[in-house]
């Protein structure tokens, strides 16, 4: 947990040279402790077998619309919406709310796809791939949106969102073994393919749409994520 935390905070401070915040310090250190915990407990259930969310009814967790129909779900159900809930109370005026909501969900949502105990079948590479990126971007969005920018434009968007998708790819190619049975990525579907190319052709695309909706004001987050990415399998989070 502690890991996810300082990692996110180290992210959020990256993106200073080119977005600013309207919360305090302090207060993005909450909000990014409790858009952490969400995603160590849902990625918990998701990739134990007797888990209990899907990507059909993780919108209800999240709101907390959960409620007897089943103790496992119930209470982290609870969990869930705790973190979502505090996350407004902390930041009250964020306008950014509601977006940070719907990339929170959508977030998992992904699982429609990625997660095997979902039982779709005939996935191609490429909506393997469109996953991942989706599960990253979608969830650095949420982070980004949840702390609070003074504003965010369609270049913020993009560059946030390839961070997050290269993040993602990274963790997905890292845990490619313990993946497979478990999850649909790019790297369990086609064993078979070069995948250490297509890596390097991933990370190479997602530098480069960062650099074109950045600029220079990107550099210090492009050395971070290429950081992350050297320190992520040797503990992934």
């Amino acid at each position: 947990m502690f890991v996810w935390w300082a990692a996110f905070l180290c992210f959020s401070r990256a993106l200073k040279p080119f977005i600013n915040f309207s919360t305090t310090s302090k207060q993005r250190w909450k909000i990014i402790f409790h858009v952490a915990r969400i995603a160590v407990l849902a990625e918990k259930d998701f990739d134990s077998p007797s888990g209990v969310l899907t990507s059909k009814n993780f919108r209800n967790v999240a709101q907390g619309n959960i409620r007897g129909e089943d103790t496992t779900l119930d209470r982290i159900s609870r969990q869930i919406s705790y973190s979502v809930r505090r996350i407004k109370e902390i930041a009250p005026s964020n306008s950014f709310y509601n977006d940070f909501l719907k990339n929170i969900i959508a977030t998992w949502e992904t699982h429609a796809i990625r997660d095997v105990k979902e039982r779709k079948t005939n996935i191609t590479k490429e909506d393997a791939l469109r996953s991942t990126e989706n599960r990253g971007g979608l969830y650095f969005l949420a982070l980004v949106l949840a702390i609070q920018p003074k504003s965010f434009t369609d270049k913020n968007r993009l560059a946030v969102y390839y961070s997050g998708a290269w993040i993602q790819i990274v963790d997905d190619y890292a845990d490619q073994k313990k993946d497979v049975g478990k999850k649909h990525t790019p790297f369990t579907i086609h064993q078979d393919e070069s995948l250490k190319e297509a890596f390097e052709q991933c990370k190479g695309n997602y530098e480069r749409q960062i650099l074109s909706s950045s600029g220079g004001a990107s550099r210090w987050l492009i050395k971070l994520i290429k950081l992350f990415s050297f320190l992520w399998p040797l503990n992934p989070i």
